[in-house]
């Protein structure tokens, strides 16, 4: 199998049938593309501890250094921070069905539409409240067009998800949201929870202090008996 001695262009044109026929090849052009299934083993293989050259001479392929070690630590990097699934959605080359061109776009079914838009009533009204509780609490509210904060969308694209409609991929297209973001709001739910937490923590010792005053407390007293509790 090729050695570093032969460049990949040279390795293509003296293997271009076998290579079309390697199950590890995507497509063969200027270049090799490599196949999803093929990027998956190879990390996976890297970090039994298996060599790049065994990695790529073992499954028909050209080794060439330093590219060949290029290759592996960058889909190595895809892997941790997307998961396997990202090698699987590719904008360009074959489809799923294996034809060339630009995959097409995953309609949502009418069923999923319909739950959307449920879900959007309800995420709707859960801002209202939510928007009434940061007036209470004295905090900055932003006043927007859409009324629907992205930390209320990533929610419900994880509650479809969770109960099985479509793909994560498919939700934040259709809500125009970035998949990195959805993945960074999931890595952060310990965070937010916590934080959420402590603000309903909050929220009860200002309605304390409120209906203790019999509904007569403004900003300024609340403040001062929450610094008074605090400083006991």
């Amino acid at each position: 199998m090729g050695k570093n001695s032969i460049s990949i262009k040279e390795f293509i044109k003296q293997n271009k049938e076998e290579l079309e026929n390697n199950p590890n090849v995507l497509r063969v052009g200027k270049t090799i593309t490599y196949s999803p299934e093929f990027k998956v083993k190879a990390v996976e293989l890297r970090e039994q501890g298996y060599s790049t050259r065994e990695i790529f001479e073992d499954n028909g392929l050209c080794y060439h250094d330093p590219s060949s070690y290029k290759y592996i630590k960058k889909w190595t990097q895809q892997y941790k921070i997307h998961g396997r699934e990202c090698f699987f959605k590719e904008t360009r080359g074959r489809n799923a069905n294996g034809k060339s061109g630009r995959p097409k776009k995953q309609e949502l079914t009418v069923d999923e539409k319909v739950l959307i838009q449920e879900k959007i009533i309800e995420a709707q009204k859960q801002e209202i409240e939510n928007l009434k509780k940061r007036l209470w609490l004295g905090k900055v509210v932003e006043v927007s067009d859409k009324y629907m904060p992205k930390q209320m969308i990533f929610s419900f694209i994880h509650d479809l998800k969770n109960r099985g409609y479509s793909s994560i991929t498919s939700l934040c297209e259709y809500f125009s949201v970035s998949r990195s973001g959805y993945n960074k709001w999931v890595k952060t739910a310990s965070e937010r929870k916590q934080r959420e937490k402590q603000d309903l923590s909050d929220f009860k010792d200002i309605k304390y202090i409120w209906l203790k005053s019999d509904k007569t407390a403004g900003y300024r007293t609340i403040c001062m008996n929450l610094r008074y509790e605090l400083a006991q």
